[in-house]
This record gives structure tokens, C-alpha cells and sequence, in this order.
């Protein structure tokens, strides 16, 4: 995940962020965390956080054209 948000923004200090807003986005029930081996997790958005984004979309649209 890192990896891939890294190509986003390659600070540091991005990174040092980037599980806490994780861990932040969970128990808000907007994410749900998994295992994926013994190594690395998988997070996924849950309805919730479909709702959550898809509403913010329509925010964006009022005030911006794409």
C-alpha cells in the first residue's frame, strides 16, 4: 500500500502518516482491515465508507467542473 501511495507523494513524512490515518479510518468504520499473509494487511473501504466518498463527490461537483 505504501508502495503505491508512495508513487503519490515521496516525502518521508507522508509515510509516517499513512497508518495512523489507516488505523483512524477503521475505527470510524469507513475502512476494514484484514490479513493478507503473516507480512502485510489488506484494507478495504466498507459500505460506509462508500457512502461517506461517494457523498463527498457530490460535494466536489457543486463547486468544482471537471
Amino acid at each position: 500500500m505504501s508502495r503505491r501511495v508512495g508513487v503519490l507523494n515521496t516525502g518521508t513524512k507522508f509515510l509516517g502518516h499513512l497508518y495512523p490515518n489507516l488505523d483512524t479510518l477503521v475505527e470510524k468504520g469507513l475502512v476494514k482491515k484484514g490479513d493478507k499473509d503473516c507480512r502485510a494487511n489488506v484494507n478495504t473501504v466498507t459500505k460506509c465508507g462508500q457512502r461517506v466518498l461517494e457523498a463527498r463527490r457530490d460535494w466536489e461537483r457543486q463547486y468544482v467542473e471537471l
